[in-house]
Parts: structure tokens; sequence; C-alpha cells
């Protein structure tokens, strides 16, 4: 018996429906592979479940069609399944684009995603008890200007117009796996990896709590403060917690960035801020002023008074907002002076918060003081890096971390300190020992 026309279109579409599963296996199959520290497992599983359901869904779909439907019927359903087919696999290539990056011919650009993933890894294991570590946020290179982080709630970035929303709503109420897209710069100095500690806050503020519960509870605890203040007499404008609450994703994305890699995360922070007079005073949607910004990360409580002048890399807000800077007619000094002096007050709320039951963001990034303070383990590493002896390399948790902050901390040295034709032979070697001990001081064992 001859196949229907229905049948034939049905065919065609289950056809390429067969094609994408087979071809996401076989790149599942080959990654696995090559995964020979398991680093990937938990991801690669995440990922493979989370399509597999998708696909199996669509298959089904296909399957339910009743044997002599009508034509039009058919062209309808399968077109549909069509459009979700290939989103599928706009999805699948998304992420297999990222993974892929690890056998780029580039070689800066495969040892900077080894030690991306190591400096990931280290920031944010540490802040779940080991069995209950959601899966780890993968790390990938591209042309940004500053890092960015899309957390596993943030599903907009693979939402497509032509899915139907009830579809969406089923399949994709997370995403399977959440991501950092990292400065391409890092393939050729991987201490920018520095801004990992930023991006991986965003994640932790989306993670460690249910329902997003962290972001409202930080936010109202940045409120609290200015309401006490207030109380106290000191001078809070109208408008300000309305603002400090929209700034507060990135001001805890800011303060973990610093519990967990020290003042020198800041200092980064100033390098992607620093500007004139304009540049730093005037307020954004959801930044703080840029001195403003800079002051609060200086003035958390973990920092000591020499910390603090990295920290804010030689700008004295002071003197910033004593000089004229009009914007629209408005006083930009005169506003970024109202927040300045409300940041000891935030800084000592957010220092004491208990971080939403969690114990605080001391415990949640497991600060050390020692680790950081002159003679400590970043300043030992930034000499290690330095020099031309050998390293020893003792693989722990911690490692990574506090190397990357070691790696920037030497290349700051470097830079203000040698001309160029030593700075670019000192970098180079820089660049070779830093991903070298980083990837060398991983963690050992399955990453789950």
């Amino acid at each position: 018996m001859c196949p229907t026309r229905s049948d034939v279109r049905i065919d065609l579409a289950r056809a390429e429906l067969v094609r994408l599963r087979n071809e996401i296996d076989d790149w599942l199959k080959y990654r696995r592979g090559e995964d020979g520290l398991q680093q990937y497992s938990t991801q690669l599983d995440a990922l493979d479940v989370w399509l597999h359901q998708v696909i199996e869904a669509l298959d089904g779909a296909l399957a339910a069609l009743p044997a002599g439907g009508t034509v039009r019927a058919a062209y309808k359903a399968c077109r549909d399944v069509e459009k979700k087919t290939t989103w599928m696999r706009q999805v699948w290539r998304f992420y297999a684009d990222k993974f892929d990056q690890r056998e780029d011919p580039d070689t800066g650009i495969r040892r900077a995603l080894k030690a991306a993933d190591e400096a990931v890894w280290s920031c944010f294991a540490g802040a779940y008890p080991a069995q209950k570590r959601p899966t780890a946020p993968l790390p990938y290179l591209d042309l940004l200007y500053s890092p960015e982080a899309i957390p596993r709630d943030k599903t907009d970035v693979l939402r497509n117009k032509v899915i139907d929303i009830p579809f969406l709503n089923e399949f994709l109420e997370q995403l399977p796996l959440p991501v950092i897209g990292l400065l391409e710069a890092c393939a050729r100095a991987p201490w920018w990896l520095i801004y990992i500690g930023h991006e991986v806050g965003h994640h932790l503020q989306h993670d460690l709590l249910p329902k997003k519960d962290l972001v409202t509870k930080f936010s109202d605890c940045l409120v609290a403060a200015l309401s006490k203040a207030a109380s106290k007499g000191v001078a809070v404008s109208p408008d300000a917690a309305g603002k400090w609450a929209e700034w507060s994703e990135e001001v805890f994305a800011d303060t973990v960035s610093v519990y967990s890699l020290g003042p020198r995360a800041a200092w980064a922070i100033a390098e992607l801020e620093m500007g004139d007079d304009v540049d730093m005073l005037i307020e954004r949607k959801y930044y703080p002023p840029a001195i403003v910004r800079l002051a609060l990360m200086a003035q958390l409580p973990v920092l000591s008074a020499s910390d603090r002048t990295v920290a804010l890399a030689d700008v004295d807000p002071d003197a910033l907002t004593k000089s004229t800077a009009l914007v629209g007619g408005k006083d930009l000094r005169a506003a970024a002076r109202d927040h300045l002096r409300l940041v000891p007050i935030l800084a000592e709320a957010i220092d004491t918060w208990d971080g939403g039951g969690l114990g605080g963001l001391r415990a949640i990034c497991k600060w050390q003081g020692s680790q950081f303070a002159a003679g400590g383990t970043v300043d030992q590493w930034r000499d290690r890096l330095l020099s031309s002896n050998p390293m020893a390399l003792v693989p722990s948790l911690d490692a990574p971390r506090l190397i990357l902050s070691g790696g920037l901390a030497a290349w700051a040295k470097i830079s203000l300190g040698t001309d160029e034709s030593t700075r670019t032979k000192a970098e180079e070697k820089l660049k070779e020992r830093l991903v070298d001990a980083m990837v060398g001081c991983r963690e050992g064992g399955k990453r789950s």
C-alpha cells in the first residue's frame, strides 16, 4: 500500500528529528570521551537529559498524529514540530559552541578556558554542600567589553518568538546550563579572568535560595540599612531606597568578587570604570555611579586601609565630588556625595547581613583574611608567578582563585614598573605560569 501524502510529510519531519538526535548523541559521546578528568560530566549530563526530554516530546507529538488524518492537519502539526526541532538545534549549538571552544586551534583560547573552568569552580563550588551543588556555570570567551552572566533562571536568552509560549513554559522553566561570557582578551591576558568573581556572584544570588529569594533578601538588606540610617538622622534622599534596590544585584556581585578574590577584584572593576568626571559620577540603571561603586567595595569591612587604596585604584572620591560635573542641569557631584555619605552604612550592613539564613557573605565565599593580608597566600603567589623558580602546586578548592588574584597583582607590578620591551617578555612568562599554576592546583575528582 502506497503511503499517503500525510504519511510522507510526517516521515520527513521525523527524519529531521532523528538526524538532530543522532548528531547530539555523537557530540555528547565525543565530548565525554574528551573529558578525561570528568570535569564536565555533570554539565554534559544536565544538557543530555534536557535535550532528549524535549526531543522525546516532539517525537511523541508526531507519533500521536492520527493515521489517515487530513493533509492540512498533518502539515500544520509537522510544521510546528519542525520549528521546534530547528529551535532545539539552535539551543544545542548555543551550548556546543561554548564547549567546543576548548578545542580551538588558538592555544591561548584553550589554555585560558582551562584556567577559567578552575576559577569558576573555585569561586562557585565552596558556596554549597557537595551533595547539593547545582551544575556549575560554563565559561566561554566572546567579543565583549565587560563580562556577562546568564543564570539558569534567565531563560529569555533561549526563547524564540516562533515557538508557542505553553511549550516554552513547559520545557524552559530554567536553562539546562548557566553560562559566563568572558572577555576574548583573556586568551592573551588570563589575569583578566579575575572578573569571574563578579559573574559567579550573579549565579550564586540566583541559585543559593529558591525562587530568587536571595535577590529579594539582599535588596531588602540595603533598603533596611537606609531606613535605619534615616531613623538616626542621616540624610537619605526620598529616592535612595528605590535606586539602591535597583542596583542591588550588581552590588551583591561586586561584594562576592571582593570576598572571593580580595581587593584586586575591586581594582579590576576600576580598570573598566575609569573615565572623566561625568563617567565617574553619572548614575546608571543597574549600577551606582562608578565612584560610588568603587567606594562601596573599598569600604567593605574585610579590607584593610592599604587594601582600600588598591581597591580604589588611587581614585579619591572626596576630591572627585568637589569638582564640577553637570549633565542636563543636574549636579552629579552633589548626588554622588549623597550616595557616598551612605557607603559606610551600607558596607557595614552588607558585611553583617545573615545571607538570607546562609550565614552571611563571608561564610558563603569562604573568606579568610590571612590569605589576602600582606605576605599572605595571594602575595606569595604574586612573587612565585614573577620568579623563574619551579612552583610547588598543591591542589585545593581555594587555590585557583587565590592564584588568579596573585596573577593580577603580578601583572599590575609588571605593567607599572617596566619598559615596553621588558613588559612584553614578562607578560608572556606570566601568562604561561599563571595558567599552569591555576590548572595544576585544580581540585581533583569528578565535578558534581
